[in-house]
């Protein structure tokens, strides 16, 4: 008994001994008063799910469950009833209803608050101990902190598909979307090729860190003149691309970019953002890789006369 009495105490992974029979009571009550479907009984109801969320037991918590909670002493973690451990109304939901449901385990990945407040991602996972299958009696639960590596992995799916530099989307991601909507049913869909003028002469004078800057402005004006639900990507060095419903007009489109640049400008330090843009209207049936090409090709022609431009 010392020996696995040590072994719990000690063990690296965050365990509780709980005691959910209260719990069981107290749905098996409801399911007799006519309850059957617990979830939108509780969504109804939801002083009920709080009345039971209380009903939890905690019997026993090792140290590690102690350190993650940052709790010194064991019994203060044990008279802890409204947080711990197992943290938000929403995880608690979904514990209860798998009891309701006759469930022996359960595992949960996702956002699970702190005392302190903080907000972790935790693995709960609890099955109940032989037994007590019938009432609950006694369950064992361990919960891992997994949010480095969440986090880790959500940092990867971000560069995955952005651009480093401006935090737009990346060619990958136009690429991939580009494919999806050719299949789907969004149309017409617009796409605008926008290039940044005057981009070697400003890496060649003023060094690349200037040029980088650029760009970033360049990201900042796309934002301002597209909404959110717009895919805007660099796919270049210097060159970005917009993919939108024809819900708006190209050339409104055209428009608003044109002003958002004229507003930046007025106000933006440094010397003025130039931008060449090409826009061109893709109907069903079209093919979108065409239609960026005359986008391109309509961006291209507009450089050139800004160059004509210069040089006059």
């Amino acid at each position: 008994q010392a020996r696995f009495q040590a072994l719990f105490d000690h063990s690296p992974i965050a365990n509780w001994e709980e005691d959910f029979s209260l719990i069981k009571q107290r749905l098996d009550e409801l399911r007799e008063q006519g309850v059957s479907d617990f979830r939108q009984f509780f969504e109804s109801n939801p002083e009920e799910l709080w009345k039971c969320m209380h009903l939890l037991r905690v019997l026993k918590a090792n140290q590690a469950a102690q350190q993650l909670y940052d709790s010194s002493q064991s019994a203060e973690l044990l008279h802890e009833k409204g947080d711990l451990p197992h943290g938000p109304v929403e995880v608690m939901r979904e514990e209860i209803i798998a009891i309701s449901e006759g469930k022996l385990e359960f595992n949960y990945e996702g956002p699970n608050d702190l005392i302190d407040g903080k907000v972790r991602i935790h693995q709960v996972r609890w099955s109940v101990a032989p037994g007590s299958q019938d009432d609950y009696r006694r369950v064992i639960v361990s919960i891992i902190d997994v949010t480095d590596r969440k986090r880790a992995e959500e940092r990867l799916r971000y560069l995955s598909t952005h651009d480093v530099l401006t935090g737009l989307y990346n060619r990958n991601f136009f690429e991939a979307e580009m494919e999806r909507l050719q299949n789907g049913r969004q149309y017409p869909i617009n796409l605008m090729v926008v290039d940044v003028n005057g981009m070697k002469s400003t890496n060649d004078t003023y060094g690349h860190a200037a040029g980088d800057e650029l760009l970033k402005r360049t990201a900042q004006v796309l934002q301002l003149a597209f909404r959110k639900e717009d895919i805007i990507a660099r796919i270049g060095g210097d060159e970005f691309v917009v993919m939108f419903p024809g819900t708006l007009e190209d050339k409104d489109a055209l428009r608003r970019v044109r002003e958002c640049l004229e507003e930046h400008n007025m106000v933006a330090e440094g010397q003025p953002l130039s931008l060449a843009i090409g826009v061109a209207n893709g109907e069903r049936g079209s093919q979108l890789v065409e239609v960026l090409k005359k986008a391109d090709q309509q961006m291209y022609r507009e450089k050139n006369r800004i160059k004509r431009n210069r040089v006059e």
